[in-house]
């Protein structure tokens, strides 16, 4: 079973600390507009400290980056 979650309230928020917190390694990536790191901006954070969980937490929405 797997179980992603877009952060988008205080209580997922709150839920992915509480993941974080458990574990001792994180995997951590950013979704990014671009794949120049000069040009691109940083339009969300994945957080995951099990396989098969995860957080997205979105730092922009598209009408932000258009």
């Amino acid at each position: 079973m797997k179980n992603y979650t877009i952060v988008d309230t205080q209580e997922k928020l709150r839920d992915l600390l509480s993941h974080v917190k458990k574990y001792e390694i994180i995997a951590f990536d950013t979704e990014t507009t671009s794949l120049n790191p000069w040009k691109g901006k940083i339009i969300g954070v994945s957080l995951s400290g099990e396989p098969g969980y995860g957080y997205y937490l979105p730092t922009m929405t598209y009408r932000d980056w258009e």
